[in-house]
């Protein structure tokens, strides 16, 4: 996995001027971080749990170009371990 070292000191520069998680994500984004490395930044500079963090990556502006293929790829998930536990529900 790629070091989410460049991303971490601008990060919490931006966290100690005052500026928001959503502000945070666009500018990791705009430096290259990927969401997973996004959500590392977000989880260690705004002190949140990892679901909380992916959370905001992935509900961010930033991101939303990409919420449609998330969520795809989600869908796709919750039905293969649907099939392979012989259950019918709809998973949350």
């Amino acid at each position: 996995m790629p070091s989410i070292r460049p991303y971490l000191k601008p990060a919490k520069q931006m966290r100690k001027k005052g500026h928001s998680v959503e502000e945070v994500i666009l500018e990791l984004r705009q430096r290259g971080a990927s969401m997973g490395e996004s959500r590392v930044v977000i989880a260690r500079v705004f002190d949140l749990g990892l679901s909380d963090a992916k959370a905001a990556v992935i509900n961010s502006n930033a991101w939303s170009d990409q919420r449609g293929q998330i969520e795809a790829l989600h869908d796709a998930a919750e039905t293969v371990l649907r099939e392979l536990s012989g259950d019918n529900t709809k998973l949350n």
